[in-house]
C-alpha cells in the first residue's frame, strides 16, 4: 500500500505542476486530480485546484457537465467542512440529475450519479450507517460497470473517486466498514 500511495502522490505531484504551468484543466481534470489529492491526504494540491478559477475549467469541453461541476463545488464544500455552501449546490445537483432531462446517453450512467449524490448527502448528515450502505451499492455498480466495459480501465483496480468522499466521511467521524477490493481503505492511512 505504501508503495501505492507513493506513486499516486508522484503521479498526482506531475499533475500540480502541469496545472501550476498551464495546462488548461477542465471538469473532468479537475474532479478526478481532487478525489485522488483527498486520498492521500494532498492538501495542498487540493487547495491548489479550489484556487483555480472555475472559468479556467469549467468551459464546456465536454457535454454535459452542469452536474459534474455540481459535484466538484460539493466537493469543494466537503473539503472546506462548509455545509452552508454545501447544501445549496447539494439541492441543485438533485435536480440536475434526478429532475432535469439528461442526454439519453447518459442513461447508463444514472445509478451511479445518483449514488454518488447520495453518498455525498450522507456526508454531509454524517450518517455513517447510510454512506456504508451506499459504499456497498456502490461497489457492486462500479463492479457491473467495469464487467459492461470490459473491465480494462485502469482504474478498475480502485474506486478513487469515492475514497476521496471516504477521507471527507472519516474526517466527520464516520466508521467506514463496508470491505470491498476496490475500496482499499488502508490507502487513507498511508503517511505523508
Amino acid at each position: 500500500m505504501n508503495d501505492v500511495a507513493r506513486s499516486l502522490r508522484q503521479g498526482l505531484s506531475f499533475a500540480g505542476e502541469a496545472i501550476t504551468f498551464g495546462y488548461p484543466a477542465h471538469a473532468w481534470d479537475v474532479f478526478h486530480t481532487f478525489l485522488k489529492a483527498e486520498v492521500v491526504d494532498d492538501r495542498r494540491l487540493a487547495e491548489q485546484i479550489m484556487a483555480l478559477a472555475e472559468g479556467a475549467w469549467n468551459r464546456n469541453q465536454i457535454k454535459p457537465v452542469h452536474w459534474l461541476v455540481l459535484q466538484i463545488r460539493c466537493c469543494f464544500a466537503l473539503h472546506r467542512n462548509n455545509d452552508r455552501e454545501l447544501d445549496p449546490v447539494l439541492a441543485d445537483l438533485y435536480q440536475a440529475i434526478f429532475v432535469e432531462k439528461l442526454p439519453s446517453e447518459l442513461d447508463v450512467d444514472l445509478p451511479v450519479m445518483h449514488n454518488f449524490w447520495r453518498l455525498l448527502r450522507a456526508v454531509r448528515l454524517r450518517d455513517g450507517q447510510d454512506f456504508n450502505l451506499q459504499l456497498a451499492e456502490r461497489a457492486a455498480l462500479v463492479a457491473a460497470s467495469f464487467r459492461q466495459g470490459g473491465g480494462i480501465a485502469p482504474i478498475a483496480l480502485c474506486d478513487l473517486h469515492v475514497l476521496g468522499l471516504c477521507r471527507f466521511a472519516k474526517q466527520r467521524g464516520m466508521p467506514l466498514t463496508v470491505q470491498h477490493v476496490y475500496l482499499p481503505f488502508a490507502l487513507l492511512d498511508q503517511p505523508v
